[in-house]
């Protein structure tokens, strides 16, 4: 019976071309739009997945993991403390990087390179996550000081076709490594990006002898993988309770610290990550986009189908009056529809195949059909079973339960019951596509709001050179020099800012101090505020300008000075470096800059303006509409100076839309 009611369907189908043509392509693209929404959440959610037990790992922060603002770092002695404390903490690994700078020059003969991400880990890396080593053991790869993992690409781009175990890279002039593995590319669905691993022992000679055993320096990643089955949090009690006496000057106390589970790292904000976070909230907005487009789909088929009722209500009567029950005349407008229903599937997935690659761009994902994978097979025959029953239950009954005597007299009444249904079914059609209209407007507006909003400072035709080579470095005021010579510069200044990084953070002083705080740190020299043209509250420019080479000074956001509680700050005594004698005036206050992304509030900061601190970029404000031949003259510029290191810069402009990448793929879906 059901294959003669296929039969019939298909007879259908051929009789009537164009209207079921629309029906089924209207329902094909609302079932392709609702896959793009599944399978876009189901990679989002599946960040991390990949490692075995990835229920057990945990990162270790400085925090209230409920809150969004917390620092995602800690001291380096802690997570061994955790392990020899706390029978639950089965292992740990620590990371690192290998400099303050966010790149590193890397050199393996003519071949040298601006690199990111350069981490210094425990050994137990491989333990805790299951990152695949291509060439190498994991379990000596990370056991000597001098032995670096790098990954696939980075051999290739290094080595070429050739064996890179055992060959040699130096790093920042200060390192030689000898290669000891190659490890897979960090997948893009990993909150963790890495380029290359060396051990932790190198710590030391990274920042020094006591970075190791430092209880206040809160600069390093730390993960721990716990016992199958734990009380997570009854683990986070005791371990917010602990505490004990490290040596005769400090007491260590873990009341501050917090257990974040590595499924949620992708969806919290939280300064220090790696990569930006996925706001939570479009988890929700895209399951309901995707119920939302699928009841669209479902009720254009129901409204279309009634509309083209009317033809086949006179077939129904004559079954009828040739024997067939309510029943079977159910069943065959229910087997028609599935038959569309899976016909629509078909179509929907056929367009995803094609639209894939651009999809993909599109939403920043790796999205596969993965039609080997039996849930997904399971889920695509749920879904076309349920939108089908959907689409066809309504039509099946209205057109069956009219009686054959009224029909063949030409006597047909629609209830208003039936009217009234097709009057909701619109309505609810519209009223979807009216908030998913609001949505679209509201998150455009957002978009908008972040291209428009007043950052504190000016970024448009700012070009940032990048200088991560030590020597180099010192020749930034040699390169600013040379380059205000041309018209097509207007201005220049030196720091170590990348805006929204996490930047330093250190506990300062002033007089009349009576509680302890920290604030942010961005080192600068004195040209950078005019420079970035941010506002100067108090204190005078020209002064701050005539600053010697050899000195440094103070300028405080106008946050920090209302934190400490001045109605004005310039003049008064202040230090960022805790000795006695680093306290000096401070010059200035500035109005206060996003120099975060506008995901956190703005906090308290200091520039440091002088050379106490090396600084890895040098910010140029060139001429407006002179951006091509201003970019081939700070090249040449850089090349005469800094021979055999690497031209790289970026608009300033463009690293501030970085940190909104999140919220502008939104926008684009």
């Amino acid at each position: 019976m059901i294959k003669r009611y296929l039969a019939l369907s298909f007879r259908i189908f051929i009789r009537n071309k164009l209207y079921m043509s629309i029906n089924v392509l209207g329902l094909a693209l609302g079932l392709a739009s609702c896959l793009i929404c599944y399978l876009h959440l189901s990679y989002e959610l599946g960040y991390d997945d990949f490692h075995e037990n990835e229920e057990n790992i945990y990162r270790v922060i400085t925090g209230d993991v409920e809150e969004e603002d917390y620092w995602v770092m800690m001291a380096a002695p802690v997570p061994p403390v955790l392990k020899q404390e706390f029978p639950e903490v089965l292992e740990y690994v620590r990371m690192a990087f290998i400099s303050w700078d966010p790149k590193i020059l890397v050199k393996h003969n003519e071949k040298v390179f601006n690199e990111k991400n350069f981490f210094l880990v425990d050994p137990s890396f491989f333990t805790v996550f299951n990152y695949r080593l291509i060439l190498g053991d994991p379990a000596t790869a990370l056991s000597t000081k001098d032995g670096v993992v790098i990954t696939e690409s980075n051999a290739k781009k290094y080595f070429g076709d050739e064996d890179p175990l055992g060959k040699e890279i130096e790093v920042n002039g200060d390192f030689l490594f000898r290669v000891t593995g190659v490890i897979e590319d960090a997948p893009h669905d990993s909150h963790l990006d890495y380029s290359f691993l060396a051990s932790f022992e190198n710590l030391s000679n990274a920042f020094g002898d006591n970075a190791p055993e430092s209880w206040g320096s809160y600069n390093y990643f730390a993960y721990i993988k716990v016992v199958p089955n734990s009380d997570v949090p009854g683990l986070r009690t005791k371990m917010r309770a602990y505490s004990f006496q490290a040596n005769e000057d400090r007491l260590v106390s873990f009341e501050n610290l917090d257990l974040q589970a590595i499924s949620d790292i992708h969806f919290m904000s939280n300064r220090g990550n790696l990569k930006p976070a996925y706001n939570i909230t479009y988890i929700y907005i895209f399951w309901a986009l995707s119920i939302a487009l699928l009841t669209i789909a479902s009720i254009n088929y129901i409204n279309l189908s009634i509309a083209h009722s009317e033809r086949r209500i006179r077939e129904v009567a004559i079954k009828k009056a040739a024997g067939a029950t309510r029943l079977q005349i159910t069943i065959q407008f229910m087997t028609e529809t599935l038959f569309y229903t899976f016909i629509s599937m078909g179509l929907a997935l056929l367009l995803l195949r094609i639209l894939l690659p651009f999809l993909n761009r599109l939403l920043e994902n790796r999205i596969t059909l993965d039609f080997s994978n039996s849930a997904y097979l399971y889920l695509l025959i749920g879904i076309t079973l349920l939108t089908g029953i959907i689409a066809g239950s309504y039509i099946a009954f209205f057109v069956s339960r009219f009686r054959p005597a009224l029909i063949l007299k030409g006597t047909i009444k629609i209830r208003s019951g039936d009217i009234n249904l097709r009057k909701a079914l619109l309505f609810l059609q519209f009223m979807v596509v009216s908030a998913l209209l609001i949505c679209s407007l509201t998150i455009r507006s957002q978009l908008l709001y972040i291209q428009k909003v007043d950052l504190g400072l000016e970024k448009e035709n700012v070009v940032d050179i990048l200088i991560f080579d030590e020597d180099a470095k010192q020749k930034i005021p040699l390169l600013k020099q040379e380059l205000l010579k041309s018209p097509l510069v207007m201005s220049a200044g030196a720091s170590a800012f990348q805006p929204g990084a996490a930047n330093f953070n250190q506990s300062v002083r002033w007089e009349g101090q009576e509680e302890e705080m920290s604030m942010f740190l961005i080192p600068a020299d004195r040209d950078y505020i005019s420079t970035m043209e941010i506002t100067l509250l108090e204190g005078d420019l020209d002064q701050i300008q005539a600053l010697s080479d050899s000195a440094y000074t103070w300028v405080l956001n106008e946050t920090a000075r209302d934190l400490v509680g001045w109605e004005h700050a310039y003049g008064k005594s202040f230090t960022a470096f805790g000795s006695e004698n680093s306290f000096r005036p401070i010059s200035g206050v500035i109005g206060d800059f996003k120099f975060m992304s506008l995901h956190h509030e703005v906090g308290p900061l200091v520039l440091v303006l002088g050379n106490v601190f090396a600084k890895d970029r040098l910010s140029v404000r060139i001429t407006e509409g002179k951006t091509q031949q201003a970019i081939e003259f700070l090249e040449k510029k850089f090349k005469e100076i800094m021979p055999g290191i690497p031209f790289e810069y970026r608009f300033f402009e463009d690293s501030l839309n970085l940190l909104y990448a999140e919220e502008a793929r939104s926008g684009r879906i």
